[in-house]
């Protein structure tokens, strides 16, 4: 079900349209002169107001929809910008078991809880501890989808 923003902006997109195909149809003026005489004598104004109206609404709603992309966008990067940071900031242990998760293309992996590097990465939460033990007791680590994504994109940040 469409919602009543949703239908608006729609129903005001093709007002613009028809505006726009009116107008052209109004100055070509060979397609019908009753329609040119009805647009460019007698209702132009009218017609002139309605469609700026309208226009106005289809740019504002643009410009909106370019604003929050470039928002996203630029958030979207210093996320990333943070995370390359972050990820070449670790050390050698740490990079390794990013590795095993890229190298084995697994999202969950199981490690002894007796690593400290594992207890780093969770703090910096690349890693999440399901507490969950597989069969020889050690405890099975999840990566984040996002994070196993940027690396196997990227894996040259984990040497």
């Amino acid at each position: 079900m469409i919602s009543n923003t949703l239908l608006l902006k729609r129903l005001n997109n093709y007002f613009l349209i028809f505006f726009t195909l009116i107008f052209l149809i109004a100055l070509v003026g060979f397609i019908d002169s009753n329609i040119s005489q009805f647009v460019l004598h007698d209702y132009k104004t009218f017609i002139i107001i309605v469609y700026i109206a309208s226009l106005s609404i289809f740019l504002f709603d643009l410009i909106t929809k370019m604003t929050h992309r470039l928002i996203q966008n630029k958030s979207l990067h210093k996320e990333n910008t943070q995370f390359i940071h972050q990820v070449k900031n670790l050390k050698e242990q740490e990079k390794l078991f990013l590795s095993l998760f890229i190298d084995k293309n697994a999202l969950e992996l199981p490690f002894s809880d007796k690593e400290p590097a594992l207890g780093l990465l969770e703090s910096k939460k690349l890693l999440i501890s399901t507490y969950q033990k597989d069969t020889h007791g050690k405890i099975l680590y999840r990566i984040d989808p996002m994070i196993f994504d940027e690396l196997k994109r990227n894996p040259n940040l984990l040497f």
